[in-house]
């Protein structure tokens, strides 16, 4: 019987100890709690990744340019960051390779105070962006455009993450970005 038992610990210990030690370390970061990311966060909990031998730690990085400046330092191993950052980090000399999107539009809408009705309306005013040189920094900028505004005709100014910041705002919350209109995810 112990006979019997030792050799089933030795199976087991020979079985799965070397998957264990050789599973590959892979380090994820992603930039917020909007829905995009969902897929994974189910990857994760389902233990997708555990399953295909990947030892996975998702990292919560806020801004596209934080995680691809760790990505390019390699303390990570891949991003779900929006194209427009590594695109112009491959335009600066990086070298970045985008494998898939989340999607393939900009899902991202004005948040802006009742005195605002028309485009006419925008210029002269700030417009607070989650981080300047990001995805809402371009979508700003390509809302402008299409709007018929000039670049200098809004002041952006980097304010955080989309989530608290227009939370504070449609909760009537003062805070130092009181007077911004806000670009951010949809709601």
């Amino acid at each position: 019987m112990l006979r019997r038992c030792r050799l089933i610990v030795l199976f087991l210990t020979v079985t799965f100890i070397p998957a264990l030690a050789f599973a590959q370390r892979v380090r994820t970061s992603y930039g917020g709690t909007s829905g995009y990311n969902v897929p994974l966060w189910v990857a994760q909990e389902a233990g997708f990744f555990k399953k295909q031998g990947l030892t996975s730690e998702l990292i919560l990085i806020s801004g596209d340019a934080a995680s691809l400046q760790a990505l390019l330092a390699n303390d990570l191993d891949f991003t779900n960051a929006a194209g427009t950052t590594p695109i112009q980090g491959t335009l600066q000399g990086a070298d970045f390779v985008i494998v898939a999107s989340s999607y393939n539009l900009m899902p991202y809408s004005f948040v802006v105070t009742p005195d605002i009705h028309s485009a006419a309306d925008l210029k002269g005013k700030r417009m607070a962006v989650s981080r300047l040189g990001g995805i809402t920094e371009f979508a700003g900028r390509l809302t402008f455009e299409k709007l018929g505004l000039a670049q200098n005709d809004m002041t952006l100014i980097q304010a955080g993450p989309d989530a608290p910041r227009i939370a504070d705002r449609l909760n009537g919350r003062r805070f130092r970005f009181d007077r911004c209109l806000y670009l951010g995810a949809a709601i």
